[in-house]
């Protein structure tokens, strides 16, 4: 029991702090979400499909590693990991990059962040409207 317990936390110790690393970058580029999954769904459409879908096979991984409590990776299923890792983490970095070298958030997340203010004042014009109609009757 002792050596699965430690084998566990060897699993989690290899797999939390990257998992960590992907979803600063992905709070740094302004993507919203408790935890990968989310952060994947704000970021759905801003990045190739395989990216969003490398982003959730890390926070599979994360998740199973911190609770099932047999869950352990072979060598083999941890050079996959560091491969998945490494791929999102550059193109991750990439757009973090550009950011940088334009001076701010890029086009395409500028437009999301525009779209998201505009559904947000059509939201709350249609409630201003149903709040008038309902103090006329």
């Amino acid at each position: 029991m002792t050596h699965n317990f430690t084998e566990a936390a060897r699993t989690i110790g290899f797999v939390v702090p990257p998992a960590r690393h992907i979803e600063k970058q992905l709070r740094q580029l302004g993507y919203l979400g408790t935890g990968l999954h989310q952060l994947a769904n704000s970021a759905h459409g801003d990045f190739d499909a395989d990216v969003i879908r490398a982003i959730r096979k890390i926070a599979t991984i994360r998740n199973k590693a911190s609770h099932e409590d047999d869950f352990l990776m072979s060598g083999h299923d941890k050079e996959g990991f560091l491969e998945t890792f490494h791929f999102v983490d550059g193109e991750l970095q990439a757009r973090i990059d550009l950011r940088a070298r334009k001076g701010g958030v890029d086009p395409e997340q500028r437009l999301k962040q525009q779209k998201d203010t505009i559904a947000n004042w059509v939201i709350a014009g249609i409630a201003l409207v149903g709040l008038l109609v309902w103090h006329l009757h």
